[in-house]
C-alpha cells in the first residue's frame, strides 16, 4: 500500500513540474479525469497509467494550482475506492486533509470535502448506501450553494455536484422513496443540460426512464428514452450504449414486454461485446439469468451464470459474484442438481456473514426454500423456511428496539429539562426561607409576610410538582403506547402482542383461534415497483383484515409482511368461514396505488387453540408453530389460500416434535383434521 502511495506523491511532483513547463487546462483536466473514471470500471490499471501521465498533458500556465492537484488526487482516491482499498483510501484523504492545510484559505474546505467523498465512495462501494448518502449530506448544502448561485457552473464543483445528486438519487431508491429519487435525478439532468454534457444526460435520463418505469408512469418512461437515446448518439460511446439498452430492456420486462426486453438484453450483450466491457457483460448476463429463472429455464441460466462468474471474480466484483451464485443455486436445485445448490448457498452465506447483512440473507433463503419446495425437498424448504422467519424476527426487533431508542432518547430529554425546571423551583423556595430568616431578626410583620409568601410559593411548588408527576405518567404512557404500535399500519407489533398475552388467563383462549397471514410474492412488490409501493400495500392489506374482523379479535402486524389475528369467542363452525372472510377481504379487489391497479393475495396459516374437548387447550407457542407449519403448507400448495387446523387431539400435546415432520403425516394418524380454503382468483371469482 506504502509503495501505492509513493507513486502517488512521485505522480503529483511531476505534474508540478509539467505544470511549471507548459501548465495545464484546468476544463481540460476535468475532462480527462472523467474519462479516467469511465476507463476505471474495465480497465482499472489502465485507468491509473492514465492518470499517472495526466502530469506530461499541460498546456496552459494559468491554472489554479491547488485545486487542480486537489482533483487529481480526488479522483485517485475514488479509483482506490472502487476497489475497496480501504488502507490506500484513508491514506490519500489524510493527504488530502494535509495540503488543506497549507492551501489558501478559501481552499481549506474544499480539500476537507474531497476527503469526505473518498470516504463516501468507500461505503458506497462496500453496498453502504446509507451510510454513503449521511457523509454526502455533510457537504451538500454548501456545495449547492455554490453551484445555485448566480453564475451557476463559474465556481461550481460541477463533477461532485453531479456524483452528490447520483448518490442521493440511490439512497433514495434503495429506501423505495421513488419520488425522492425522481427530484433528485432531475436535477442531476438539468445540472447536466446546463454543461451540454451528452455522456451524463444519458446516463441519467435513462435512470429516470427506468424510475418512472416502476413507478407505473410510462409515458414520462418513453420520454426520458427517447432523451437517453439521442444524448447517448451524440457522446457516441459504445460502453454507454450497452449500459443504456441494458436499461431500456428493464424497462420493457417492467412495462409486460417480455419478448421486446429479451431482444434488448441480447442487444445489449452483443453492443457490450462490442466495446469490450467485460464487466458489463456481467451485468447483463446477469440479468439473462434472472429472466431464465423466471420463465423456469434453467439450463441457458446456467449458461449466462458460467459465463459471467469468471469475468466477475477477474474483477473483484463480489455483489454480483454473490447474485450469480445465488442464482446459479436456483437453477442446480430446480434441475435436481440438490448437492451443488445447497453447496452454492453455503458459500452465498458465508459471503453475505462476511457483509453482515441478514436482509439479504432473509431474501436468499426466501428464493432457495422456494426452490427446494419446487423441488420436493420439503424438509430442507421447511428448514430454511424456519431459519428466514427467525432471521426476520431479529431484523424486525432491531428495527423496534431502533424506534424505541429514538422515543427513549426523546423522553430523556424532555425529562431532563422538567428536572432542571424542578431544580431551579427548589433553589427558589430554599432563596426564600433564607430570605424569611434574615427579616424574621427585623420586623415581625415584615416576617408575616414573608411566610405568607413562603407558604404560597410552596404551595405554588407542590402544585406544579405534583402536574409534573402527572405530565411524566402521561408521557411513559405515551411511550408505552408507541412501543407497541407500528408505525406504519398503526397496528399492534409483536411487543403489544406479548403484553396482551401475558395478562390473560389460559382458560381464557378456550374458544380462540390463531390466524397467521402473509402477503403472497411481496419481495417481487418491492424489487419491481419499490419499497413506497409496498408500503401502500401493506398499509392496504391490514386496513381490510381489520375491516373484516370483530372488535373483539386481535390484529397485530407480526413482522414484515405477516399479521397475526388472535380470534376470540370462535366455535368450530365459525373457523372455516373467518378464514374465507380473510382470504377474500384482501384478494377480492385489486389495491390501487395512483393509476396502479395490482392483484394482491395472501396464504394464511389457521389453528384453534381448543382441541376435541374442552379439557384440551394448546399453549399459545405451541398453537402459533401448528399455525406457521400450516401457513407454509398453504404457500407449498401455491398460495392464495388457507389452511387451518379447526380439530386435534391429545397426541399433539404428547409429541409435539412429530408434527414438524409435517401435517399431513399427523393427519394420517389421525392426530388433526386439516382445511383448506381457497383465496379469490383474478376476476373475483372464488375457487371452489
Amino acid at each position: 500500500m506504502r509503495s501505492s502511495l509513493l507513486r502517488g506523491l512521485l505522480f503529483v511532483s511531476l505534474w508540478r513540474v509539467a505544470e511549471l513547463a507548459y501548465g495545464i487546462d484546468s476544463a481540460s483536466l476535468q475532462d480527462r479525469l472523467d474519462q479516467v473514471e469511465r476507463q476505471a470500471f474495465e480497465n482499472w490499471e489502465g485507468a491509473i497509467n492514465g492518470l499517472d501521465s495526466l502530469s506530461f498533458q499541460a498546456r496552459d500556465s494559468s491554472m489554479a494550482v491547488p485545486d487542480d492537484e486537489r482533483l487529481l488526487w480526488e479522483t485517485r482516491g475514488l479509483l482506490f475506492a472502487q476497489k475497496r482499498d480501504e488502507s490506500e483510501v484513508q491514506q490519500i484523504a489524510a493527504r488530502l486533509r494535509e495540503r488543506g492545510q497549507s492551501a489558501p484559505e478559501e481552499e481549506k474546505a474544499r480539500f476537507e470535502r474531497s476527503a469526505l467523498v473518498l470516504e463516501a465512495a468507500l461505503q458506497d462501494a462496500n453496498n453502504n448506501t446509507e451510510n454513503a448518502v449521511a457523509l454526502v449530506r455533510q457537504w451538500m448544502p454548501k456545495l449547492r450553494s455554490e453551484c445555485l448561485s448566480s453564475s451557476p457552473l463559474a465556481s461550481c464543483d460541477y463533477r461532485l455536484f453531479w456524483r452528490s445528486l447520483r448518490w442521493l438519487e440511490r439512497g433514495a431508491t434503495r429506501r423505495g422513496m421513488l419520488a425522492e429519487a425522481q427530484q433528485f435525478a432531475e436535477q442531476a439532468l438539468k445540472l447536466a443540460a446546463q454543461k451540454q454534457d451528452s455522456y451524463r444526460i444519458s446516463q441519467v435520463a435513462a435512470s429516470l426512464a427506468w424510475l418512472y418505469a416502476r413507478s407505473g408512469d410510462a409515458e414520462l418512461s418513453q420520454r426520458y428514452l427517447a432523451e437517453s437515446r439521442h444524448a447517448g448518439a451524440a457522446a457516441d460511446d459504445l460502453q454507454l450504449r450497452a449500459r443504456n439498452l441494458m436499461i431500456e430492456a428493464a424497462i420493457a420486462v417492467e412495462l409486460g414486454e417480455n419478448q421486446r426486453g429479451r431482444d434488448l438484453t441480447l442487444q445489449a450483450l452483443a453492443v457490450a461485446g462490442r466495446a469490450g466491457a467485460n464487466r458489463l457483460r456481467v451485468h447483463i448476463l446477469n440479468n439473462i439469468a434472472d429472466a431464465e429463472l423466471r420463465l423456469g429455464r434453467s439450463e441457458p441460466a446456467l449458461a449466462a451464470i458460467n459465463e459471467a462468474l469468471p469475468i466477475a471474480r477477474r474483477f473483484g466484483d463480489m455483489v454480483s459474484e454473490r447474485t450469480l451464485l445465488s442464482n446459479r443455486g436456483v437453477a442446480h436445485i430446480r434441475s435436481g442438481e440438490i448437492a451443488a445448490g445447497v453447496a452454492d448457498l453455503a458459500e452465498v452465506e458465508a459471503m453475505l456473514a462476511r457483509m453482515g447483512s441478514r436482509a439479504e440473507q432473509v431474501t436468499v433463503l426466501r428464493e432457495y426454500g422456494e426452490a427446494f419446495a419446487q423441488a420436493g425437498e420439503a424438509r430442507r424448504a421447511l428448514e430454511l423456511y424456519h431459519r428466514e422467519r427467525a432471521i426476520s424476527a431479529v431484523i424486525s426487533e432491531e428495527n423496534r428496539q431502533s424506534a424505541l431508542r429514538e422515543l427513549q432518547a426523546a423522553f430523556e430529554a424532555e425529562q431532563r429539562q422538567r428536572d432542571i425546571d424542578l431544580l431551579a423551583s427548589d433553589n427558589a423556595l430554599k432563596d426564600a426561607a433564607l430570605a424569611t430568616n434574615d427579616l424574621q431578626q427585623r420586623v415581625w410583620l415584615v416576617l408575616v409576610t414573608i411566610l405568607g409568601l413562603a407558604a404560597v410559593a410552596v404551595v405554588f411548588a407542590v402544585r406544579k410538582l405534583s402536574r409534573l408527576r402527572s405530565q411524566l405518567h402521561h408521557h411513559k404512557l405515551v411511550l408505552l403506547e408507541e412501543s407497541e404500535r407500528d408505525p406504519l399500519t398503526r397496528l399492534g407489533n409483536r411487543r403489544a402482542w406479548e403484553r396482551f398475552i401475558a395478562s390473560v388467563q389460559p382458560s381464557q383462549l378456550q374458544q380462540c383461534a390463531l390466524f397467521l397471514i402473509d402477503v403472497d410474492h411481496f419481495k417481487s412488490i418491492n424489487d419491481l415497483h419499490g419499497h413506497v409501493e409496498g408500503d401502500v400495500v401493506l398499509c392496504e392489506v391490514s386496513r381490510r383484515l381489520r375491516g373484516s374482523l370483530r372488535s373483539s379479535d386481535l390484529l397485530v402486524r407480526w413482522g414484515g409482511e405477516e399479521f397475526l389475528v388472535l380470534a376470540q369467542s370462535l366455535a368450530e363452525d365459525q373457523f372455516a368461514p373467518m378464514l374465507q372472510r380473510l382470504l377474500s377481504a384482501v384478494g377480492a379487489e385489486p389495491i390501487s396505488s395512483g393509476a396502479v391497479r395490482r392483484d394482491v393475495s395472501v396464504s394464511i396459516g389457521a389453528c384453534r387453540l381448543q382441541g376435541t374437548n374442552a379439557d384440551l387447550l394448546l399453549p399459545w407457542q405451541r398453537a402459533l408453530l401448528l399455525t406457521d407449519l400450516a401457513l407454509y403448507a398453504a404457500k407449498s400448495s401455491g398460495r392464495n389460500r388457507g389452511v387451518g387446523i379447526p380439530l386435534w387431539t391429545a397426541q399433539i400435546l404428547d409429541a409435539p416434535l412429530a408434527v414438524t415432520n409435517g401435517l399431513e403425516q399427523a393427519q394420517s394418524r389421525g392426530w388433526l383434521q386439516l382445511i383448506e380454503q381457497y383465496g379469490p382468483q383474478r376476476g373475483g371469482a372464488a375457487a371452489s
